[in-house]
Order: structure tokens, then sequence, then C-alpha cells
């Protein structure tokens, strides 16, 4: 983890910093230390850094620290990343955020998109969660293959962003990881 608190796919690679890559390896440190492995304060530290560089007023994230691109999928990963490194649920940095993946919706075509997305809509709860479930988990269910197809029965279909290179694995994997946030950690923000 460099100075600035992302990552980057290679080690050694300059000072490039990647909010994709930084959102996995965030998930993995935390929960390290959820599992009780030893995780340095300063891990936390720099990642809160991060989140905090890579953020824009209008509530997205950008991909690259010194690019102003962002995207739905980087900006829901911001978003997570804020919430589970304990940012108040009123710091515009994840009230905005949290109204721009509202604003932006469910995208089935993006599984990558709807992971991030789903995790943080069920922390922000509230109507926001509401409105979001009823549009993500029926609508995802009823793309999976059925028990008819003997040999594909109970996946989903690779017809999405990224299904390209990852295939029915990949589109199934996303979809499971993203039907499990009813299961997968506590809210953390308490009723208000």
């Amino acid at each position: 983890q460099p100075h600035g608190g992302g990552f980057d796919y290679t080690v050694g690679s300059g000072n490039r910093q990647d909010t994709s890559i930084s959102g996995w390896c965030f998930m993995a440190i935390k929960s390290g230390r959820i599992c009780g492995l030893d995780v340095p304060d300063s891990a936390f530290e720099k990642m809160r850094r991060y989140v905090k560089t890579i953020y824009q007023s209008n509530g997205m994230s950008v991909y690259v620290v010194g690019n102003n691109r962002g995207t739905p999928a980087t900006s829901a990963i911001g978003l997570f990343c804020r919430i589970f490194l304990g940012f108040k649920k009123n710091d515009p940095m994840v009230s905005k955020a949290a109204d721009y993946v509202d604003r932006t919706g469910v995208q089935l075509g993006n599984l990558y998109y709807t992971y991030y997305a789903t995790l943080s809509m069920f922390q922000v709860g509230g109507p926001k969660w509401q409105k979001w479930n009823k549009n993500f988990r029926d609508p995802l269910i009823n793309r999976q293959v059925g028990q008819g197809s003997a040999k594909l029965g109970g996946s989903w279909p690779p017809n999405t962003a990224w299904a390209r290179q990852g295939g029915r694995v990949y589109s199934t994997a996303m979809s499971i990881l993203a039907l499990e946030v009813y299961y997968r950690f506590l809210p953390l923000y308490r009723a208000e």
C-alpha cells in the first residue's frame, strides 16, 4: 500500500492508485481485521486519505487518482469504503455518494457496480435501501438460469459488462455476492 493509500494491479507500479483494485484490497484488509488478524491502523488511515482524494463534489469517485473521470462502479466502491472506514452517514462524502448511487439506480447489466452499490445501499438503509432492494433482488433472481437447463441451471448468463472477460463464472459469482448482502455485514448505521 503506497503512501497515498490506494492500491494498483502490481507492486512498484509508481504512484498509480486504482479505485477498483483499492476496493478489493480494502475489503481484504477489513475482513482480516474482523477475523482477528493484526492489521495495522496505518492501513486504515491510508485508505481514509485515499477515499478523500478520489471523492468529487457531485458524489462520484474517480477511477484513478489524477483522472477526473468517475464511473458508477468506482463511485459505489468509494461509498462502500467510506462507510466501512467509519465515515458518518451525514458526512457529505457519504450522503452525496449515496444520493448519486440512488439516482443512478440498479444496473443489472453491470454486476460489478451492482455488487458494490448493493453493499453500500444496504448500509445506507431507509427509503434508499427499500427502493434499491425492490429494484434489485427479484429482477436479479429472475435472470438466473432455471433448473430446466441441466448443465447451466442455477447460473447467471454472461450477458453483462465484463462477462466477456469473466464469463458465466464471473456473472454467477457477482450475482451471488450481491445477493448475500442480507447476511454478510450487519448494518453499521443505526436507524435515526
